[in-house]
C-alpha cells in the first residue's frame, strides 16, 4: 500500500472522529490508565472523557446521542450516568473500557448473570456471553471484546507483556496532545518503515463556543514529514492550517459550534438517513420514495416516503422524525403515504438520490429557500 494510501486512510479516519467531536469531553488520566493496560499491539485507541459532556449545557444533544449510538440506558445494570471514560481499541473497536463510578460488585453480579460460561485467568474472572462477547474487570475498569484479548490486557496489567502506553512512539502522541474532547492515538510503524510514519493522533475540544481540531502525524525524520506535507494539506479541509516542525506535522483547524436547533437538524438527518439505508439495503436496492419530486439546489429530486420507515411498515424508525413539513395538496411532501407526523409548521422536506440524503427549507423563516441543509429554523 503506498504512502499517499495510507496517509488519505489515516486522515480519513481522524476527520470522521473529528465530525463526531461535538459528542465527545476532554483529556484526563483515565486516557492514561487505560492506555497502560492495552496490549502495544493494539495499535490504535481513542479516548472520550464522558464527564464533560454530562454537565455542559451546549453538549446536552450530544449526549443523548452519545447514549443513543454507543452505550444505551445502562452498562451491566449500572446506570449509564455513572460512566467518566470510554475508551475504544483496535482498528475495528476491537475492545470497549468503561471507566466510572459503579458498584463493581452488583456489576461483576449481573454480568456473570448475563453470561454462560467463565474462565479464571491470571488472578481475573473473563465471562463469556452467548454472543461470544467476553467482560472483565481490570484495575477498576470494565473490559468488553474478545475473551483472548482481555487475556492480554490482563497480562499487560500483571506486568507480564508490553502496553500501548510502553510504545515510545504512543506516549509521544499522548504527551504532545492537547487536553480534547475526544483523544485518538495511532501507532503505524516502527524506525525504517517504508513511509516513514511512525504514529498519527488528534485532540478536539472546546474553546469559547468553538471547537479546536489539531491533528498530529509523527515521521522518521523531518526529510519524510516534508515529503508528505502538501499530502496532507489536500487531504484536510478547507482552513486548517498545516506546519511542519521537524519529523512532525500538525494541522490545526477551528469550527463553530452547532446551536442546539442545528444538532436536532443533524440528529434527525442521522436517523432518516440510517433508515434510508436499511430500507434500500434490505428491498435489493431501492429507494423509499413517494411518486414525486422535489427541487433541491436546483436538481429535481425525489421526495423520500417516510412512512415506509417505520417500523409498523417493518423499518427502522419508532415515529416520523421532527422537523419533517406538512405541504398542503397531493404528492409533496414525506408523509403523502398516509402517515401521521408531518407537520405545516414544521421547515424540512427530505428527499435522497444516489449520492446521498438531502433537505429543503419551505415556509417562512428560512435563511434560503430551495437550499440543501439546515436554513437556520426549526423545527
Amino acid at each position: 500500500m503506498n504512502t499517499v494510501r495510507i496517509l488519505s486512510l489515516i486522515i480519513g479516519v481522524v476527520l470522521l472522529v473529528v465530525a463526531l467531536v461535538f459528542i465527545f469531553g476532554s483529556k484526563d488520566n483515565n486516557f492514561v490508565r487505560m492506555a497502560k493496560i492495552l496490549p502495544e499491539s493494539i495499535g490504535q485507541f481513542t479516548f472520550v472523557d464522558v464527564s464533560v459532556i454530562r454537565t455542559d449545557e451546549d453538549l446536552q444533544l450530544m449526549w443523548d446521542s452519545l447514549q443513543e449510538d454507543l452505550l444505551g440506558e445502562d452498562v451491566y445494570g449500572e446506570d449509564v450516568s455513572k460512566i467518566t471514560g470510554l475508551g475504544m481499541a483496535g482498528s475495528e473497536y476491537d475492545l470497549m473500557l468503561y471507566a466510572g463510578d459503579f458498584d463493581l460488585e452488583q456489576m461483576t453480579s449481573v454480568i456473570e448473570q448475563r453470561s454462560l460460561e467463565s474462565l479464571k485467568y491470571e488472578g481475573s474472572t473473563i465471562w463469556t456471553d452467548q454472543y461470544a462477547s467476553s467482560a472483565a474487570v481490570i484495575d477498576d475498569i470494565v473490559f468488553l471484546g474478545s475473551s483472548e484479548d482481555i487475556q492480554l490486557c490482563i497480562d499487560v496489567a500483571n506486568g507480564q507483556g508490553t502496553s500501548l502506553y510502553d510504545n515510545r512512539d504512543a506516549r509521544d502522541a499522548m504527551g504532545r496532545l492537547p487536553n480534547g474532547y475526544i483523544l485518538k492515538v495511532a501507532v503505524m510503524g516502527d524506525e525504517g518503515s517504508s513511509y516513514g510514519l511512525l504514529y498519527a493522533g488528534m485532540a478536539a475540544s472546546k474553546d469559547d463556543g468553538n471547537t479546536s481540531n489539531t491533528l498530529l502525524w509523527k515521521f522518521e525524520d523531518s526529510d519524510a514529514a516534508q515529503e508528505y506535507v502538501s499530502v496532507i494539506e489536500s487531504q484536510v479541509p478547507g482552513g486548517y492550517d498545516v506546519t511542519q516542525d521537524g519529523q512532525y506535522i500538525t494541522a490545526l483547524g477551528m469550527a463553530e459550534m452547532p446551536s442546539p436547533e442545528e444538532g436536532a437538524y443533524g440528529s434527525v438527518y442521522d436517523d432518516l438517513q440510517n433508515a434510508v439505508i436499511a430500507y434500500y439495503s434490505d428491498n435489493g436496492g431501492v429507494f423509499p420514495t413517494i411518486n414525486a419530486t422535489v427541487n433541491i439546489s436546483g436538481y429535481d429530486l425525489q421526495i423520500v416516503d417516510v412512512c415506509a420507515l417505520l417500523t409498523s411498515e417493518g423499518g427502522v424508525l419508532d415515529a416520523v422524525p421532527e422537523g419533517i413539513a406538512a405541504v398542503n395538496g397531493p404528492n409533496n411532501d414525506n408523509c403523502d403515504a398516509g402517515c401521521d407526523g408531518c407537520l405545516d409548521t414544521n421547515h424540512y422536506i427530505w428527499a435522497v438520490n444516489d449520492y446521498g440524503l438531502f433537505s429543503v427549507c419551505v415556509g417562512e423563516g428560512c435563511e434560503a429557500n430551495g437550499e440543501d441543509g439546515y436554513q437556520g429554523i426549526w423545527p
